[in-house]
């Protein structure tokens, strides 16, 4: 629900700015695809909490371990950042608006990852808690 969200974001992002409609197309059906994945994992998570809602606290508690096992390679990776930019770009003098659609990728995927939470049953706080643990390294 976290990851491969994060991952329907990322994929969003490269067909909005793919480099060719063949590309695009590729990137909208893996993105529809995973889609699939995604609302499962939130119907069954939701389904989960109704039944038990005491293992909120499972996921807050996993999602602090994850956080604290990827420290080491928490923070966005300058490499992918600069990629993301000039696919954003699509031309040498575009790469103030590529960074800028980077920035908002970063912002996108936490507002999602907020969402699905909430879908799933959980509190403000804590939705917002677990996806600022959430390493913008797409892990």
């Amino acid at each position: 629900m976290l990851g491969e969200g994060t991952f329907l974001d990322l994929l969003e992002f490269v067909e909005q700015h793919a480099p060719d409609p063949v590309t695009a197309e590729v990137v909208r059906r893996a993105r529809l695809d995973e889609g699939r994945h995604v609302a499962y994992g939130i119907a069954h998570a939701r389904e989960r909490l109704a039944a038990e809602p005491t293992r909120a606290h499972d996921l807050v508690a996993a999602a602090e371990e994850r956080s604290a096992a990827l420290q080491a390679t928490s923070g966005a990776n300058p490499v992918v950042n600069e990629a993301l930019a000039v696919l954003a770009a699509q031309s040498s003098g575009g790469m103030a608006g590529g960074l800028v659609a980077a920035d908002g990728l970063y912002r996108s995927m936490h507002d999602h990852r907020v969402r699905r939470m909430l879908q799933i049953g959980l509190d403000r706080d804590t939705a917002e808690a677990i996806s600022a643990l959430h390493t913008p390294n797409f892990m």
